[in-house]
C-alpha cells in the first residue's frame, strides 16, 4: 500500500454538510477551556466539515482515546480534560483517518487485519498509518497555530508529538490479534462489520 499521496487536500473540498454533533464539540471546548478563542473553533469547524464525517460525538471509551469509524468520529470524553493542544491532537488525529478512508477507502485502511499479512507485516502497516496521521495532525496543529498568529493570538504547541512511534511492537499485535478474533472471513471488508467491531471494543462498559 503506497501513502505517497494518502490525502488529498482538504482546501479544495466544497461541500459543506453539516456535522452532527460539532456544535456540541465546540461548546464542549469551551466549557472545559474557556479562553478557547473564536478564530480556533471557527477553523475546528472547517477542517472537521471539510473531512465529510457525518457525526463527531463525544463518550467515555475505554482502550482508546478517539476512533474513526465509517459513519462518525468519536472523542473520549476524558480528552477534553487535558489541555487544549492535546485536545486538537486528538481530534485532528481522527478526522485525518477520514481523509485516509475518503483517499484509499475504509477497508483498504484496515489492510492489516487481512489473514494473508504476517503479523510483524501486519504491525508495521497499522504503524505506518498511524504515523502517517500522527505527522498530518501535528502539522495541522502547526499550521492553525501560525495562522493564529497572524490574527495576533498564540497556541501553545508545546509537548505535541506523535504517539504510535513510541508503541512497543508486542501491544500493536496484540490489537491486531484480539480484532482478527472477533472478525470472520470477508468481514475483514465490510466497513460496518470493522466499525461495530473496534466499537465493541472501546465502548464503554
Amino acid at each position: 500500500m503506497k501513502f505517497k499521496s494518502w490525502l488529498y487536500n482538504e482546501e479544495e473540498v466544497e461541500i459543506s454538510k453539516p456535522v452532527e454533533g460539532l456544535d456540541n464539540l465546540i461548546q464542549q471546548i469551551k466549557k472545559t477551556h474557556p479562553n478557547t478563542s473564536n478564530n480556533l473553533t471557527e477553523l475546528i469547524k472547517d477542517f472537521i466539515v471539510k473531512s465529510q464525517v457525518p457525526k463527531i460525538e463525544i463518550t467515555n471509551l475505554s482502550m482508546a482515546l478517539g476512533a474513526s469509524l465509517n459513519d462518525r468520529v468519536i472523542i473520549s470524553s476524558s480528552v477534553l480534560n487535558g489541555s487544549i493542544q492535546h485536545i486538537l491532537y486528538v481530534i485532528f488525529h481522527e478526522i485525518a483517518h477520514q481523509y485516509q478512508y475518503k483517499k484509499h477507502g475504509f477497508a483498504e485502511m484496515f489492510a492489516y487485519f487481512k489473514d494473508d499479512y504476517k503479523l510483524d507485516d501486519a504491525v508495521e502497516l497499522l504503524r505506518k498509518v498511524e504515523n502517517i496521521t500522527d505527522r498530518f495532525a501535528i502539522s495541522k496543529i502547526n499550521q492553525i497555530k501560525k495562522i493564529l498568529q497572524e490574527k495576533g493570538e498564540n497556541l501553545d504547541t508545546s509537548g505535541i508529538h506523535g504517539y504510535y512511534k513510541s508503541i512497543p511492537h508486542n501491544m500493536i499485535a496484540n490489537y491486531i490479534k484480539m480484532v482478527k478474533q472477533k472478525l470472520k472471513g470477508d468481514d475483514v471488508t465490510n466497513p460496518e462489520k470493522i466499525s461495530s467491531t473496534l466499537w465493541n471494543i472501546i465502548k464503554p462498559n
